[in-house]
């Protein structure tokens, strides 16, 4: 199982492309108790396999010393932690060095950093580099996640400008999502379209807890939606989270197939020609089945028959047990339950 906690809605940045609105004048912020509450309980309903643990925001190196509580409870209870930034930190090498190095004794194990042109016009790219040796020098596992547009500045340039920086890293090249900042408009021509139907299943399936206790199933761009919604943490924890997010037939489509089965239903009803003609990846497929309204009736129509098929599938594998157990009389006790089940239906 993997859990992100986007601790905080506060950032040094108010990047256009940032789908979570996050900036300088948001100040929302879990509780880092409650982070440990909800740690502690992802690992007793995750049992003996391995769990992992994402400290994202707004940028969570604004509150150093509750992320460095975060990851060292984190690693103490088995978890593989990781954390996200955009590295304003890392004025130079030994800045970078200072903030890394008590992270890494707390048990962090990778990082992720953040840029894009418009994080640049807040954060210069040698900061990022900074960043990226420090985390080199303390062999953490490092990721450089760069989101770019048709007429922006490109990977290839970005390899160029980074120099030998990006050797030997994960790097992460994502084209920008259609889901920007609320308010801020990109062109429809500059997005970088080259996917007809994505037919990929959910690249990263994540339980995700939002500031204010909102979980969801998805971390990415665009993944903050009603239906993505899997409930909130607070008062009840993360159980009925787990179990919406483990056996609901919305998250067993996307993860095990992907929105292409829902593309292809809405196809079938014969609403093709509402789809677009081409998406970025599958999450902006994903994105745009669950929000435009036409598309989400459809998605949903096809959710529930799904539901329909899977307690029929149910109680029909009861009753087979039930009769066989009984010796095959007639009107066992889940017959008349079963009744009662297809009128409903």
């Amino acid at each position: 199982m993997k859990v992100a906690f986007l601790f905080t809605n506060r950032c040094n940045a108010q990047c256009d492309h940032c789908a979570t609105s996050c900036g300088p004048h948001k100040w929302e912020t879990m509780d880092v108790k409650e982070i440990i509450r909800l740690m502690d309980e992802a690992v007793s309903l995750n049992g003996p396999r391995p769990i992992g643990f994402f400290i994202t925001g707004g940028e969570p190196f604004l509150y150093y010393n509750a992320l460095r509580e975060i990851v060292e409870h984190g690693h103490s209870v088995g978890g593989v932690v990781s954390c996200v930034s955009n590295a304003f930190w890392a004025k130079d090498a030994s800045a970078a060095l200072a903030k890394l190095t008590p992270l890494k004794h707390a048990g962090l194990s990778a990082i992720g950093i953040s840029t894009s042109e418009y994080h640049q016009a807040y954060i210069p790219l040698q900061r990022v580099i900074a960043a990226i040796q420090a985390s080199k020098d303390l062999d953490l596992h490092v990721e450089l996640k760069f989101s770019y547009r048709k007429s922006g500045l490109q990977p290839d340039q970005l390899r160029d400008l980074m120099g030998p920086a990006i050797q030997d890293i994960h790097f992460c090249c994502c084209r920008m999502s259609r889901s920007v900042r609320q308010g801020s408009h990109l062109p429809e021509d500059d997005f970088d379209l080259s996917q007809e139907v994505p037919r990929e299943p959910c690249p990263a399936p994540t339980i995700s807890v939002r500031e204010n206790g909102d979980a969801f199933t998805c971390c990415s761009p665009g993944g903050f939606i009603e239906p993505l919604r899997l409930g909130n943490v607070r008062p009840n924890g993360l159980h009925d989270i787990k179990s919406a997010f483990d056996r609901g037939m919305l998250q067993k489509v996307l993860f095990e197939v992907g929105p292409v089965y829902f593309a292809d239903a809405i196809r079938a009803q014969g609403f093709g020609n509402l789809l677009r003609q081409s998406y970025a990846d599958v999450c902006d497929l994903c994105n745009h089945v669950l929000t435009e309204s036409s598309l989400l009736a459809i998605t949903n129509e096809v959710v529930e028959q799904l539901e329909v098929e899977r307690l029929r599938s149910v109680f029909g594998e009861l009753l087979t047990i039930t009769s066989t157990s009984s010796g095959g009389d007639e009107g066992g006790p889940l017959l008349g339950f079963e009744s009662a089940m297809q009128c409903n239906l």
